[in-house]
């Protein structure tokens, strides 16, 4: 990664690979324990601006600069689906607890809740007045929280969508 920022990155739920992506969209592997490159997954990850784990640690999501997530089987690197809805860069995302449910944000000021195995949105949540910047599950996956650009924090029910709490001011 010479010469390249790191601009998002994520940690296996066991610890042992680090996923990073770089300010040029390059995506790579990282084994924690000796801090060797493992992977580059350029040509399979795509141009990413935001990945997660799943909980099991089984998957990896990308969202992309084209819009969409994309979710691999972590062993063997097999594209599981393409998630498609926001218009446009995902600029967040999130896995619940469970796995079965990830949740995007982006720069069209929506937040996307997904059911992993229908390969469906579920919810198509609006709040916010800015890109979607920063997302996270609660441990038991009932609600999650949503930060934005215009400055306000919001908490969602998972099932549902709908907006338990809003937080606004110097955050």
């Amino acid at each position: 990664m010479p010469g390249q920022g790191v601009r998002e990155l994520s940690l296996s739920p066991d610890g042992r690979t680090l996923a990073t992506v770089c300010s040029d969209t390059t995506t790579f592997l990282w084994d924690v324990a000796s801090g060797h490159l493992k992977e580059k997954l350029a040509k399979r990850i795509g141009l990413a601006t935001t990945l997660a784990f799943s909980s099991d640690g089984r998957r990896l999501a990308a969202g992309n600069v084209d819009n969409t997530v994309r979710v691999w089987d972590v062993s063997t690197w097999q594209l599981k689906a393409t998630f498609a809805g926001h218009t446009e860069k995902i600029s967040a995302l999130g896995f619940a607890p469970h796995g079965g449910t990830f949740a995007t944000g982006g720069y069209d000021n929506t937040t996307r809740v997904w059911d992993l195995d229908a390969r469906q949105c579920r919810a198509i949540l609006n709040g916010h007045s800015g890109a979607v910047l920063a997302l996270d599950f609660s441990p038991d996956g009932q609600i999650f929280a949503t930060g934005s650009h215009d400055e306000t924090v919001r908490l969602w029910y998972a099932e549902g969508g709908a907006n338990k709490a809003t937080w606004t001011g110097n955050l």
